[in-house]
């Protein structure tokens, strides 16, 4: 492969061969450097697969050709006959994390004739961002609340950004006050916010009323301290209600 660097992403191949045959199982060596992407274009003269076989970080001596090889084998292009075709790596590779390394080790499946370019491309690949949601963990069950009552749990969020709570509320048929949904921060699982100060800050969310029914609401709560405390409050001065709520931590 003849290999060149230029000033400019895009201006100038990095890899180019013309005519040059290969082996089934023959491994070519692609220099990518540091750039974020490639586009490579490949014209076959016979039916084959091309395999991202392996990737390295450097050579294991200074001018030496061998290479501590990372496997990737992931197949990038796919030929039923003689043809061509181009691709952007990062659009084509599952395993994206093969992108960061500097040396691609590209493997033909059969014999054939190839010509062969690659790009660099400006852009880098696509960042993939999870989020990671616990699953629901159910804290009070068929819980009864007296009138003007409230229970309370406990969430530690260390390392999570929020809590989702999920309250289901089962009204009296002659009640006349709802369920709301409190929560109050403290940095020490010692000092919280006060109730006051809690719904002042606007730190509550109220379920709908209907008496003799039963609501349900889901709540995301933002976890701005190390230990939040949630409560579940009975409005209603004179008539129980029986609640059951879940939990689940969000990254």
């Amino acid at each position: 492969m003849l290999f060149r660097r230029q000033q400019g992403l895009g201006m100038f191949p990095v890899a180019v061969a013309f005519g040059k045959s290969i082996n089934a199982n023959d491994t070519i060596l692609l220099k990518k450097e540091d750039y974020p992407d490639l586009v490579i274009y490949v014209k076959v003269s016979d039916p084959c697969d091309v395999v991202l076989e392996a990737v390295s970080g450097a050579p294991r001596k200074p001018d030496d050709y061998s290479y501590a090889k990372i496997s990737v084998n992931e197949t990038i292009m796919s030929f039923s006959a003689a043809g061509e075709g181009a691709i952007k790596l990062g659009e084509v590779l599952t395993a994206s994390w093969a992108l960061y390394f500097p040396f691609l080790h590209l493997k033909f499946t059969a014999a054939t004739t190839i010509d062969f370019v690659a790009f660099p491309t400006s852009s880098p690949p696509p960042l993939i961002i999870k989020s990671i949601r616990t699953e629901a963990e159910k804290v009070l069950s068929a819980q009864t609340i007296n009138a003007s009552s409230s229970e309370e749990f406990l969430v530690s969020g260390e390392g999570y950004s929020a809590v989702v709570v999920t309250v289901k509320a089962s009204y009296d048929a002659s009640a006349t006050a709802g369920v709301r949904v409190r929560w109050l921060y403290s940095p020490d699982n010692t000092n919280f916010d006060s109730s006051a100060d809690a719904e002042d800050a606007g730190n509550y969310a109220d379920l709908t009323f209907s008496a003799g029914a039963t609501r349900q609401r889901t709540v995301l709560i933002p976890l701005l301290q190390k230990y939040t405390k949630v409560q579940i409050v009975n409005q209603d001065a004179s008539k129980a209600v029986v609640v059951d709520a879940w939990k689940a931590l969000m990254r």
